[in-house]
C-alpha cells in the first residue's frame, strides 16, 4: 500500500504500539500525512512526533468530539490502536473497558473513514487446546477485555468496508518503557537476574 500523500491518523498514538508504529512510519519516510490522537500528554522524549505528527488528545469514548475531529480532517485511513490494553487492568476497569474497546472503537467506525486497522488481541480465542492458536480457532473469549475487543472486531467489520484485524499476542521490540507491556517486564527480569548473580 502506498502511503504518499495520504492521511492517515493512528489512535492511541502515545501507546506502546501506537508510538512504535508512529515512529517507524516517521523515519521510513512514508510521505503520509501523519495523525495521532491519544488521552495522554505528548512526552518530552517524543522528539520526532512532535516534529512530524499533527497530535490532538481526544477521548474515542466522545462520540460528538471524535465526529467533529473526523469531519475536519477527513483522513484517508486509521490504524486504531486506542484501548484499554491489558487483561488485569480491563477487570479492574470493566466500564472503562467497555466505553473505550467497544463504545470508542464504534465512534471511530461510524465515521466512515475509507480504511481501518484495527488492533484486536489474541484473548478473542480465549484458552487453546495447543500452545498456537490458528487464524480461524474458535472464538471464545473467557474475560471482558477479549469480549469487546471480538465486538470491537464485528463493529469494524461491519461498518468499515476496506478493514484489517490484527489480533496482537505478547508485544516487544521497542526503547520505550511502557508500564506493563511485555519488555518492560522483560528488562525488568533481566536486571534481578544479574543482580541476584554473585
Amino acid at each position: 500500500m502506498c502511503l504518499k500523500g495520504k492521511k492517515i491518523l493512528i489512535t492511541g498514538g502515545l501507546g506502546f504500539i501506537g508510538r512504535t508504529l508512529t515512529e517507524s512510519l516517521i523515519f521510513s519516510g512514508c510521505g503520509a500525512e501523519l495523525f495521532a490522537i491519544d488521552i495522554k500528554d505528548m512526552p518530552d522524549d517524543a522528539v520526532a512526533m512532535k516534529e512530524n505528527v499533527k497530535f490532538d488528545r481526544l477521548d474515542i469514548r466522545n462520540a460528538t468530539a471524535v465526529r467533529a475531529y473526523f469531519s475536519e480532517h477527513r483522513f484517508d485511513g486509521v490504524v486504531h490502536l486506542a484501548a484499554v490494553s491489558r487483561v488485569v487492568v480491563a477487570e479492574q476497569n470493566k466500564r472503562d473497558c467497555i466505553e473505550t474497546n467497544y463504545i470508542g472503537t464504534k465512534n471511530l467506525a461510524e465515521t466512515g473513514s475509507g480504511w481501518m486497522i484495527f488492533g484486536s488481541s489474541r484473548e478473542v480465542y480465549g484458552e487453546s487446546a495447543g500452545v498456537a492458536v490458528k487464524e480461524d480457532s474458535q472464538l471464545l473469549p473467557l474475560n471482558i477485555y477479549g469480549f469487546y475487543k471480538l465486538e470491537g472486531e464485528r463493529t469494524v467489520r461491519s461498518l468499515i468496508k476496506r478493514n484489517c484485524v490484527l489480533r496482537f499476542c505478547n508485544v516487544y521490540g521497542n526503547t520505550v518503557r511502557h508500564p506493563g507491556a511485555s519488555s518492560s517486564r522483560f528488562r525488568q527480569g533481566r536486571h534481578e537476574r544479574r543482580r541476584d548473580m554473585p
